[in-house]
C-alpha cells in the first residue's frame, strides 16, 4: 500500500483549533475527491511559544490514476498567526 510521510515542525502563542494539514487526491475525470484526510495541529500543542513536530503517516489508495491531482496544504480556518519550519515529505509505494 503506498504511504505518505509528512513532518515539519510547528510555534504558536496560542492554541490552533481548526488549524489542519490536508492531504487530497482529486480525480479530475469525475470531478470528486478519491482521498482526503486531516492532521489537526492542535492535538500536537501541550504549551504554547514552543515548537513541536507534527507528523503523520498518511495511508494512500492502491487505485491512484494519471487523472489524480495530488494535493498538500494549510487549512486554518480560525485564521490564528503560527510559525511553520522545515517541511518534510516522502512518498512510497510501500
Amino acid at each position: 500500500m503506498p504511504f505518505l510521510d509528512i513532518g515539519t515542525w510547528v510555534k504558536s502563542r496560542e492554541p490552533l483549533p481548526g488549524t489542519f494539514l490536508v492531504v487530497a487526491l482529486y480525480d479530475t475525470t469525475e470531478k470528486q475527491n478519491k482521498f482526503y484526510e486531516l492532521l489537526e495541529f492542535n492535538k500536537f500543542f501541550t504549551k504554547q511559544d514552543r515548537w513541536y513536530h507534527v507528523a503523520r503517516r498518511f495511508n494512500l489508495p492502491t487505485d491512484v490514476k494519471d487523472s489524480y491531482e495530488f494535493s498538500i496544504y494549510i487549512w486554518n480556518k480560525s485564521k490564528n498567526d503560527f510559525l511553520m519550519d522545515d517541511v518534510e515529505f516522502e512518498l512510497s509505494k510501500s
